[in-house]
Parts: C-alpha cells; structure tokens; sequence
C-alpha cells in the first residue's frame, strides 16, 4: 500500500495537481494497515472504498451537468 500511496503522490505532482515541491506526509500511526486486517474487515473496508468513490463519480457526474459550459458542449 506505501508503493500505491507513493505512485499516486508522483502522478499528482507529474499531473500539476499538488505542487512539485510538495512532500508526502507519513501515514498516522494509528491507520492500520491492509495487511493486519482480518478478512471480514478487509470486505467492510473494501467496501467502505467502492460506496465513496462511487459517491464521488455521482457528485462529478452531477457538477457536470449543472454546469453551463457543458451542457452547450457535452
């Protein structure tokens, strides 16, 4: 998961989303990590992820509709 967290911090900085001089700050340490979960967990959590990034794709979905220049461009 520290390798993924880093590959997404170096494509956001590549991407001009975070400043390139911007430093990755450490993981708290009271996040437990993947790998100490039990599998139940694992299935809450897996979970908890897909419920908010599908969230999130209905909220860009929605911003995009609302906004005038898309609605003349699509």
């Amino acid at each position: 998961m520290k390798k993924q967290r880093q590959m997404t911090f170096e494509k956001q900085k590549a991407m001009g989303i975070i400043p390139k001089d911007a430093k990755l700050a450490p993981t708290p340490s009271e996040y437990q990590k993947w790998d100490a979960l039990s599998p139940n967990m694992k299935k809450i959590v897996a979970r908890e992820m897909e419920v908010y990034a599908s969230s999130i794709s209905l909220q860009r979905l929605s911003d995009r509709k609302s906004d005038p220049v898309h609605k003349r461009y699509g």
